[in-house]
């Protein structure tokens, strides 16, 4: 079963923030994974336009709107998905069935890309990111996460169980893409030393104990990144190649 069908079943879409988010490792991971989104948006107009996609349960969103952002999109190509999405937003955001790799929205578009727990689905992640680049505006940001190791990128069993393969992708390896596609790097953050899904079935000191050990460990033993990307600023780099002799 191929990533958009599975994601298009009503029980997976019903059932994926209870999976996922709903104990205590679950609203910990939670926490972590947006906590550098909300880092960031305090410098956003409100009025600017913010692109979630994919926007999966809105489960982003949802806090956005609660943030006071007026001008939200989400896309996704699973109209259950939507469904839900529309079902914790309400009205407040322009909902679209719409592939991320290749969108309807005009050029230089939105000040803000949103795409969490998505760029593990896909080996290829070149042309996703030259979308984004497309949409982004010129002092605009993206922020996005990658899965630097798993097991359920190995073991078969545990990717029929959660929706199918996931792929790695190395730091330096997005790091040259973002390049290609004309992005820079404006921070990048590794974080959780398991699986995120793992923290779900523990309990508190055990959540404790792992995130101690994450502020003592060297941070390439994370299995996840965070980036903060911007666009490369060509005048810039024009002035300074002025002034080598």
């Amino acid at each position: 079963m191929i990533k958009e069908e599975y994601y298009s079943q009503k029980q997976v879409t019903d059932s994926y923030e209870t999976l996922r988010f709903k104990s205590y490792g679950g609203e910990y991971v939670n926490g972590r994974e947006l906590e550098d989104v909300f880092r960031e948006i305090d410098g956003l107009p409100q009025d600017a336009n913010i692109l979630d996609s994919p926007i999966g349960t809105g489960r982003l969103s949802k806090k956005l709107i609660k943030h006071g952002l007026s001008n939200l999109f989400g896309i996704d190509t699973s109209m259950e998905m939507l469904r839900y999405s529309r079902n914790q937003c309400g009205t407040k955001i322009t909902l679209k069935q719409e592939s991320a790799f290749k969108t309807t929205f005009p050029d230089k578009y939105f000040k803000a890309i949103f795409s969490l727990r998505f760029f593990f689905h896909f080996n290829d992640i070149d042309l996703l990111i030259k979308e984004y680049s497309r949409l982004l505006e010129p002092d605009g940001m993206i922020i996005f996460d990658t899965i630097r190791w798993s097991p359920r990128a190995h073991f078969s069993r545990l990717q029929k169980k959660h929706g199918g393969v996931i792929y790695i992708h190395s730091d330096r390896k997005v790091e040259n893409l973002l390049k290609k596609n004309g992005l820079v790097v404006r921070s990048h953050r590794r974080f959780f030393i398991i699986p995120s899904l793992l923290y779900a079935y523990l309990n508190k000191p055990l959540i404790t104990l792992l995130d101690t050990l994450e502020k003592i460990l060297p941070d390439v033993i994370c299995c996840k990144s965070i980036w903060i990307i911007a666009k490369e600023n060509k005048e810039e780099n024009k002035e300074e190649n002025k002034d080598v002799p």
